[in-house]
């Protein structure tokens, strides 16, 4: 967990699957890029733990606060571990989807810039295969003017 920054994964001790906590998907792999963090342990040294969500919502339905706390499996110990404040809408995948699987969450990158010509087909079919894959896809088109022609 990454507390400052209302993220968190976690590995399944049956199957080992990796899982993205609540939203940590939209910033889990920017906020690893400076480090990752170290595995959570209990005072007793366990590493295993169930997680315990509270939901806080607003007026309107949405979530406005999620307070994840564990249990350790080993003494029984429970400890409130971080809050997750949430400024968007809708909130819905939050209570019914609270982990993402995620394949290889410990991965690195050093991208700087990324820029390319793309037909509305090709950006379809990488949207689609992202899709496929379990990832999100969020792109912008920029117009520029050079000289007098538009483009």
């Amino acid at each position: 967990m990454l507390k400052d920054e209302g993220v968190a994964t976690a590995r399944c001790v049956a199957c080992g699957s990796h899982f993205l906590l609540l939203d940590s998907g939209d910033y889990w792999f920017d906020v690893i890029q400076t480090g990752y963090p170290r595995v959570t342990r209990c005072s007793c040294k366990g590493t295993a733990f169930q997680l315990q969500l509270e939901y806080y919502g607003r007026a309107g339905g949405d979530v406005e606060l999620v307070r994840v706390g564990t249990r350790c499996t080993a003494c029984r110990e429970t400890q409130r571990r971080m809050n997750v404040e949430i400024d968007y809408s809708p909130t819905r995948r939050l209570l019914e989807r609270p982990l993402t699987r995620c394949k290889n969450p410990e991965i690195f990158y050093d991208l700087k810039e990324l820029s390319l010509y793309a037909t509305a087909a090709d950006i379809a079919r990488v949207a689609s295969y992202l899709a496929e894959q379990g990832c999100s896809f969020a792109g912008m088109v920029r117009r520029a003017t050079i000289g007098c022609c538009k483009r």
